[in-house]
């Protein structure tokens, strides 16, 4: 399953400070989560980018449905077709912890000059009860 999963640079929020200067996009949707696959080494998020100009997209994880914390953020390749993303939240990279149940949400967002970034609005949540 490692294999198939496309790679992504993954940056932690907390070095880039997203959050910061942070308006809606105008023109962005929000991306679709099909699925939130659980197995042996963490948790695989797929969805459906949405179409647009977004420079990435933020994954954000909760435990309860209502409270998120940003865990990652990653670029998207410009000319990714078809346009199906992955993230993977693994053991030991995120703070993943076994038997535990969890939601994501995510959104994209257009970086601008200036440090200002627009964001979309929030994908649907997703919940993955992991081993």
């Amino acid at each position: 399953m490692k294999n198939k999963i496309k790679v992504f640079l993954i940056i932690f929020v907390s070095i880039l400070g997203v959050g910061t200067n942070v308006s809606l996009a105008g023109g962005l949707s929000a991306p679709n989560i099909q699925k939130a696959d659980v197995g042996e080494y963490g948790v695989v998020l797929a969805w459906e980018s949405p179409p647009g100009n977004e420079s990435g997209f933020v994954v954000e994880r909760g435990t309860d449905g209502t409270h998120f914390t940003a865990i990652a953020i990653g670029m998207e390749g410009k000319t990714y077709n078809p346009k199906v993303q992955y993230f993977y939240d693994a053991y030991g990279w995120y703070n993943l912890a076994h038997n535990t149940e969890y939601y994501y949400r995510m959104r994209v967002y257009k970086a601008s000059k200036g440090g200002s970034s627009q964001y979309s609005p929030y994908s649907n949540v997703l919940k993955a009860k992991t081993y």
